[in-house]
């Protein structure tokens, strides 16, 4: 017999798989009115809530010019209630 100790995970290999991060996608409106679509990052253990806008153009997923991303704020201690 070998005396070698292997490391495991305690909870099963699923739980290493487990999602820890939401991302919720959704329209807000710029200072001068205008719709956006806005990024918030709603819960991660280790970054703060934070929201950004962004484009969908032929190429992809980009970020949205420089006048309309800093013209959008969100406050981080506003959450979206839970409903189960």
């Amino acid at each position: 017999m070998s005396s070698k100790m292997v490391l495991a995970p305690a909870l099963g290999e699923q739980w290493s798989h487990c999602i820890t991060n939401r991302v919720m996608l959704h329209y807000g409106q710029s200072a001068g009115g205008e719709p956006v679509r806005v990024a918030t990052l709603e819960k991660s253990p280790s970054l703060p809530t934070k929201s950004v806008t962004y484009v969908v153009s032929s190429k992809g997923i980009r970020d949205s010019p420089k006048s309309q991303s800093n013209a959008y704020s969100v406050d981080p201690t506003s959450k979206r209630t839970r409903t189960m």
